[in-house]
């Protein structure tokens, strides 16, 4: 998933398109956002003025599309997971 929206960039994918990609439903989705965004906001040295993920409610499709931030797609370099 990080390496689709890091790819995507500076373009946005629909949630329900990285759902397809990884292989789960709409539900499980929301629901592996929503541990991420815990797993983050719970992480030592946590920025609360940060945001890990870029995100836009897309009236059209009927759901949110994510994107990535440059500190984070500079952390995915410099982490070598791209």
């Amino acid at each position: 998933m990080l390496r689709a929206l890091y790819s995507a960039h500076p373009g946005m994918v629909l949630a329900t398109t990285l759902a397809q990609q990884v292989g789960y439903t709409r539900s499980q989705f929301a629901g592996l956002m929503g541990a991420f965004g815990r797993r983050v906001s719970h992480t030592e040295g946590y920025d609360g003025d940060a945001w890990f993920f870029e995100q836009q409610w897309n009236r059209g499709a009927g759901c949110y599309e994510y994107g990535l931030p440059e500190t984070v797609r500079e952390a995915m370099r410099l982490e070598q997971l791209v």
